[in-house]
């Protein structure tokens, strides 16, 4: 009996039967993560070969990213890429090495004259924005105080028709993302439209993967930052992002 359950044991590691894996929830943030890209974008892919380098598979879970977020930190999910930290954040989910840095910028329609230095300047603009997303602290600070007024929608392309109907004047968006998701969900003629103002909303900031708070996932945690390191050493890592920026991504 002991030798067939030792013949059966080999078999299924052999197959990937006992490999462990992770849910990881992701939402559409194209280039970087997205259906329409191969590998379902490039963060997607490092940190599925992050993992798999440590033989973890990983399993996407699609979901708006508000509902990712606290999935994992309810413990539904155990992961999800492309997070920057935050005090509070950390209180309810953990953060890995960082995976890539990250910056936001103003979108606004041509015909709009913006100009802006400091966030006294966005008082009385009509400001949209995206449900679950951090946008710096001056500018949560300033929400938080009354000195701006924010409207907050579910997902960015929301924001992207609103600005071309003039329901708001501006939209904070991710540089590396903002013009991919314009040209989607636009005609070209709009999309003509459309610019951004060269300011950062704020410092550059790295994006990490938060996990859930708990003993497994610290180990996964543990795992994945291993196989980070190891992607990075093989010139992976680089690779991926040289591809992607090369539109190699694009289906």
């Amino acid at each position: 009996m002991k030798f067939w359950v030792c013949i059966i044991l080999l078999i299924s590691a052999s197959i990937g039967i006992c490999e462990e894996s992770v849910q990881m929830g992701i939402a559409e943030w194209a280039p970087l993560i997205s259906k329409d890209y191969k590998h379902n974008g490039v963060v997607t892919r490092i940190v599925t070969e992050a993992f798999a380098l440590e033989g973890v598979s990983v399993i996407n879970e699609w979901a708006p990213w508000k509902r990712a977020y606290h999935n994992v930190e309810n413990e539904i999910f155990d992961l999800s890429p492309g997070w920057t930290k935050t005090p509070e954040r950390e209180k309810q989910v953990n953060f890995s090495d960082p995976i890539f840095e990250t910056f936001q910028v103003f979108f606004h329609l041509k015909s709009f004259p913006f100009q802006w230095q400091s966030i006294e300047d966005l008082k009385g603009i009509r400001i949209g924005a995206c449900l679950g997303y951090y946008y710096g602290e001056e500018f949560m600070r300033a929400e938080k105080e009354g000195i701006i007024k924010v409207e907050y929608v579910p997902r960015d392309k929301q924001n992207i028709m609103k600005l071309l109907k003039n329901r708001i004047q501006i939209f904070p968006l991710n540089i590396l993302t903002g013009y991919d998701l314009i040209q989607k969900n636009t005609t070209p003629d709009a999309f003509a439209l459309i610019t951004h103002h060269s300011k950062k909303l704020a410092p550059p900031s790295p994006a990490h993967v938060i996990f859930a708070k708990n003993a497994r996932n610290v180990r996964m945690m543990q795992l994945f930052n291993k196989g980070l390191k190891r992607l990075k050493e093989t010139g992976k890592y680089d690779l991926y992002w040289k591809e992607s920026r090369c539109g190699e991504y694009k289906k």
